[in-house]
């Protein structure tokens, strides 16, 4: 895909003003395909333009990750309001204010847009419209504290939505209307975005992992662990990093402890990411990816990930992208970084905090940022 320059921008702007000047005869109709501008790329963004792709002025900070169609990007921000963008240039196709901060991620499934929000909603968007398909109350999804960023999130499978909730309840509802197909009360503040493994629905609470019979609810078993991130699976291990400095690793049938990789008093606060029999981790204050083999927990490598990381990574034709941010400041400075498998750093982009994972098609990375900005970023730069 050829980028366009600012200088383009401005030949381009200063050849179409020349064919309007005159009012004194009509122009020619001209049915020829117009360039696509990209929507204004911020000032301090310039020097990097070859990096964007485009950029979105949301004006208000984003936190929540974003979900894809094969046409849209979705995602919502933190006053409250929800986007739907074309994933092309980033013109916007509708925009939906639902009145409270979008705290979970979103999820696309089925053409409908599915998030949470602050107050404790669950929302289910038009995917085409933004017009509210269903919604139903939860409990208030009040963070634990300004350096918490793993508010609950959906997940999807086979018609069915999994959501949990501050209120300590599981659902499972029916991703046509909303209707509740069971609850589960844990008695816990859950957090994060569960995990589905055979019949097993696998999610963290503010003091331990649980795992939960999704056929009737019930509970298989539970894990005390301090603040522990989104779980992932991996060769048969499940794997968090908790805030207590540990990434432990447990059978994930029986729940038996395998393995603990300790960090010290460092905050692990990264989602793990399972891949190829590795589990992929960000930490906190010690600016720390990691790769760790999932079934001894043996450190693979480490590296730098320029600031705190609280997303989670991902990975396509087998390179790693990450992002960080500054928990201490906002907008603060953030990263999008790229690996190989090794470790080997490919690239770096330095931008305001990115605290949402990454999401990616064959062409671009989108991502929100604490600077109000929602971004396409090239997948390889030079």
């Amino acid at each position: 895909m050829k980028k366009i320059t600012l200088s383009a921008l401005l030949l381009l702007t200063t050849i179409l003003s020349a064919c309007g000047s005159s009012s004194k005869e009509t122009p020619p109709i001209d049915n020829t395909p117009k360039a696509v501008i990209p929507p204004t790329i911020p000032a301090e963004k310039v020097a990097n333009l070859e990096s964007y792709l485009w950029a979105f002025d949301a004006e208000s900070p984003i936190k929540s990750t974003a979900a894809l169609s094969k046409t849209h990007v979705f995602f919502g921000t933190d006053k409250g309001i929800v986007y739907a963008l074309n994933i092309g240039d980033g013109t916007k196709s509708w925009q939906r204010n639902i009145g409270s901060k979008v705290s979970g991620n979103i999820l696309y499934a089925e053409n409908t847009v599915l998030f949470l929000s602050l107050n404790g909603i669950f929302h289910a968007l038009n995917a085409e419209t933004g017009d509210t398909l269903w919604s139903i109350a939860t409990a208030t999804e009040s963070l634990l504290d300004v350096w918490d960023y793993h508010t609950n999130s959906p997940i999807y499978q086979n018609n069915r939505i999994y959501l949990a909730s501050k209120s300590g309840t599981v659902y499972a509802l029916n991703i046509t209307d909303g209707a509740v197909i069971w609850s589960y009360n844990l008695n816990e503040k859950l957090r994060g975005t569960p995990l589905i493994m055979d019949n097993n629905l696998y999610i963290s609470s503010e003091t331990g992992v649980f795992s939960i019979n999704t056929l009737n609810g019930s509970e298989n078993w539970h894990k005390a662990k301090n603040m522990p991130s989104s779980p992932a699976i991996e060769s048969g291990i499940l794997t968090v990093g908790t805030r207590a400095g540990i990434i432990a690793g447990y059978d994930a049938i029986t729940g038996d402890n395998v393995w603990s990789l300790s960090h010290g008093t460092n905050w692990v606060t990264g989602d793990a990411l399972a891949y190829n029999g590795a589990f992929y981790i960000g930490s906190s204050d010690d600016f720390k990816f990691e790769s760790i083999d999932a079934t001894t927990g043996q450190l693979n490598w480490s590296v730098n990930s320029g600031k705190n990381v609280f997303s989670k990574a991902v990975i396509a034709n087998d390179i790693i992208y990450i992002t960080s941010g500054d928990a201490y400041s906002a907008p603060g400075t953030g990263y999008i970084k790229s690996y190989d498998l090794t470790g080997k750093k490919l690239w770096s982009l330095k931008g305001s905090n990115f605290f949402s994972s990454p999401v990616i098609n064959d062409n671009a990375i989108f991502l929100g940022s604490d600077d109000g900005y929602f971004y396409s970023v090239a997948l390889t730069q030079e």
